[in-house]
């Protein structure tokens, strides 16, 4: 069943970047969230994908991925949340980011645009201390379960993290954001 799943976003969702290889689909079906990381030439910073299988339908994954107001309880690294304009599917959305010690916090307000017939969220950063923030959502619905593919671009401006760093942090904490929204639909 959820080999299907899997090809479906290779030509449904391309700008997702999905390209798993056959030692990542069986670490998918097997529960693992698989990261990647990839160079881009827009930022100094990297892209990250996370793909995860969540055992409950998109319907349930999606009312908790629009509740923003929700993300400080949710998602860890998030202080404060707040809606600041909405517009039929786009959301003006302001988060207060916990960066450790001596960095100190930043915030963001992302534009959020809403495709709920496609199941498909994405955001850019339209003002805020963090330097650039670009990413998506897609749910891939298979019954019951529903695959989950996040992509985020984010540079918080802080011009001294060497990229050893952002690689090891983004390894550690990229699968946490899935494990977050699995904890929810529970």
């Amino acid at each position: 069943m959820l080999a299907l799943a899997l090809s479906r976003p290779v030509a449904a969702l391309p700008e997702a970047g999905l390209d798993l290889s056959s030692r990542e689909v069986k670490a998918v079906e097997q529960g693992e969230v698989v990261v990647r990381l990839r160079n881009t030439h827009e930022s100094t910073l990297k892209d990250v994908l996370c793909v995860g299988l969540i055992k409950a339908p998109a319907d349930r994954i999606w009312s908790v991925l629009i509740d923003y107001d929700r993300y400080d309880k949710i998602f860890k690294g998030i202080l404060k949340t707040e809606t600041r304009a909405k517009d039929g599917e786009v959301e003006d959305h302001y988060s207060l980011l916990d960066y450790p010690w001596p960095m100190g916090d930043r915030w963001v307000v992302n534009r959020i645009t809403h495709a709920a017939d496609r199941r498909s969220i994405t955001w850019h950063r339209v003002e805020g201390t963090v330097k650039e923030v670009v990413g998506s959502w897609h749910l891939v619905p298979d019954g019951d379960e529903t695959m989950v593919i996040y992509k985020v671009r984010l540079d918080p401006g802080i011009p001294f993290i060497p990229a050893w760093a952002i690689d090891w942090g983004s390894q550690r904490v990229a699968p946490d954001i899935i494990h977050a929204v699995r904890r929810q639909v529970r």
